[in-house]
């Protein structure tokens, strides 16, 4: 079929534009060639000019329907301890799926028959990675892309914790800085695991008197000495290797607050300061002289490293005007 004809000009040169030719169908190619006709009508043999696919199109983004290993406190937090990521979805058949990590190819794919396909990509560094999919066709044209969001990949384990003395009491803490900040804590006795959540500042405790086991059933802690493991995981679900130690117990009742400011003063609003047991709530009772109940006050403590001893932390109390 003759898609195109023009003239040689003086100087032996021609330029030929075809006829619009319609999208090529899946694997197919317009096979073109070129011949000469003389003014007396004979015919040269054909130059072929190859094989020739043309697409008007570009092909859709693909639709992502998961991304797995999201390895992270949360299924939605797009952090992850798993270097390669594998992204599955649908898109047009025979298309090629390419991951990118902001604009480098880290893996590629074919979308099968049935329109599925899954790529898993090489491995990722540690750090944040600006994921994305595109599609290309068998023609070469690729197009929008699908943004799969920031993914965080952390393979480091966090620091092991380590524990404060207890002084006797069924207490497990840490320290400023004897955590990872925002990592979990696990301490595992008698079959029961008990959590906490590292604050900002490293530090950590469980009341093993009160609090409630994640797993397990509560053990009967009376005085003795109870074996406890102890690991703890960050955000990305890295975990330490489980230390064993032994928790001493020589008391279960909680000590009473101490007071640590002057009792006597000529100050209409006293700030009264004491110790008490970390994350013990003291309750600061203002009575009259007939020990009638004026107003009550009450304070959650925080650790401070000028608390002694150190399983206590400091409490104080601006009192309102006192007559």
């Amino acid at each position: 079929m003759v898609v195109g004809t023009g003239y040689a000009d003086a100087n032996g040169n021609y330029a030929v534009t075809t006829n619009p030719l319609a999208d090529n169908a899946l694997n197919e190619k317009y096979v073109l060639s070129v011949t000469a006709t003389d003014p007396a009508g004979m015919e040269s043999p054909a130059t072929s000019i190859g094989a020739w696919a043309i697409s008007t199109s570009i092909p859709n983004p693909p639709v992502v329907t998961s991304v797995s290993q999201d390895t992270g406190f949360s299924s939605t937090d797009r952090l992850t301890n798993d270097t390669t990521l594998t992204v599955t979805g649908t898109g047009t058949p025979g298309t090629t799926i390419t991951i990118y990590d902001g604009t480098t190819p880290v893996g590629t794919g074919l979308v099968d028959a049935n329109g599925n396909y899954s790529v898993t990509t090489s491995p990722l560094a540690d750090g944040a990675h600006a994921l994305s999919a595109s599609a290309t066709n068998p023609f070469g044209f690729e197009g929008l892309s699908t943004q799969l969001g920031t993914w965080t990949v952390d393979t480091l384990d966090p620091i092991q914790p380590t524990l404060t003395a207890n002084n006797g009491l069924p207490l497990v803490s840490g320290l400023a800085n004897s955590a990872e900040p925002g990592s979990t804590v696990s301490v595992v006795i008698g079959g029961a695991t008990y959590t906490a959540i590292v604050d900002g500042n490293g530090a950590w405790s469980i009341n093993l008197a009160t609090a409630i086991p994640t797993s397990g059933s509560a053990p009967a802690l009376a005085t003795g000495t109870f074996p406890i493991s102890v690991f703890s995981t960050d955000a990305a679900g890295n975990s330490t290797t489980p230390s064993s130690s032994n928790l001493v117990v020589t008391t279960t009742v909680q000590p009473a607050p101490v007071f640590t400011s002057n009792p006597t003063t000529s100050d209409t609003t006293p700030l009264i300061t004491g110790n008490s047991e970390i994350g013990s709530t003291v309750t600061l009772t203002l009575l009259d002289a007939n020990n009638v109940v004026i107003a009550t006050y009450s304070n959650v403590p925080t650790t401070s490293s000028n608390c002694t001893p150190i399983f206590l932390a400091c409490s104080q109390f601006q009192l309102p005007s006192v007559s």
